[in-house]
């Protein structure tokens, strides 16, 4: 198969699994709660991509001392505290109640 083809093909199987998510994700959303559907999709999808590396790179990489640091510090970054442009709402609107009529 030419590289042209290969290209087409993979984006063709791409767009599948990106459009099916969104049928499937609905579902499954209608079948169990939001938050253990979500924390079902990332364990299996954590199980599949361990199982990719384990597969392709025979092993898990080793890391260097400096790619370590890097995560390391990378994971201690904390959010910013507030953001000048946020929006606050300072009511809560109830079932009819709306503040301009």
């Amino acid at each position: 198969m030419d590289k042209k083809r290969r290209a087409y093909l993979d984006l063709t199987l791409a767009m599948v699994i990106v459009g099916s998510s969104v049928v499937v994700g609905k579902l499954i959303v209608d079948s169990f709660p939001v938050f253990l559907a979500s924390g079902l999709r990332y364990g299996l999808a954590s199980v599949m991509l361990v199982a990719l590396l384990l597969l392709l790179e025979k092993g898990i990489p080793a890391l260097s001392g400096k790619e370590v640091g890097v995560l390391l510090l990378q994971s201690r970054k904390k959010p910013p505290k507030s953001r000048k442009n946020s929006v606050v709402l300072p009511f809560v609107l109830n079932n009819n109640e709306y503040p301009c009529k």
